[in-house]
């Protein structure tokens, strides 16, 4: 059997410019969390961006798991 691939990537600058490019462009994600209660997958819908010196942020609050 073959060795499996890793899908880790190096990071360039192309793919950077990528990751901004995409970040630009959506303004909402997925947040995936294991329900603490249940033990079970927990996605939300969530509000992205990026701050002015272009670090990604989402604003969450405290109703969120």
């Amino acid at each position: 059997m073959p060795e499996p691939v890793s899908p880790i990537r190096p990071t360039d600058a192309e793919a950077r410019e990528t990751a901004r490019g995409l970040l630009d462009a959506a303004r909402i994600g997925a947040l995936g969390v294991v329900h603490p209660e249940t033990g079970l997958p927990h996605v939300t819908r969530i509000a992205v961006g990026r701050a002015p010196c272009g670090t990604p942020m989402t604003l969450i609050s405290t109703l969120s798991l």
